[in-house]
């Protein structure tokens, strides 16, 4: 089941990149890369005479920063689902032993 990638341009900091990408990943790679031109400008905004690497170095960081966070907060949730899980079959149990 070996799908043909599909031969991308991408422009980020103002150099263009080729890229080879499965077909339904166009979208997700579209939408990461305005996100990090996104916050390229933010960045050149707010910290005015830096370079281009610096801008790309805070965005990489900030990215991981909130995949991270992201990542926190899907555990927590599985944790919080879990134990919600056991309680459910927990009384199901005790229903059953009376």
């Amino acid at each position: 089941m070996n799908k043909e990638l599909l031969s991308l341009e991408v422009t980020l900091a103002g150099r263009k990149y080729p890229i080879r990408v499965k077909p339904e990943d166009e979208a997700f790679v579209a939408e990461a890369v305005q996100k990090l031109q996104d916050k390229l400008n933010e960045f050149k905004g707010l910290f005015p005479g830096k370079e281009t690497v610096d801008y790309l170095a805070m965005s990489a960081l900030m990215n991981m920063v909130e995949t991270a966070r992201e990542q926190q907060s899907r555990v927590q949730s599985l944790e919080q689902l879990n134990q919600a899980m056991q309680h459910v079959e927990d009384l199901l149990n005790d229903s059953l032993k009376k």
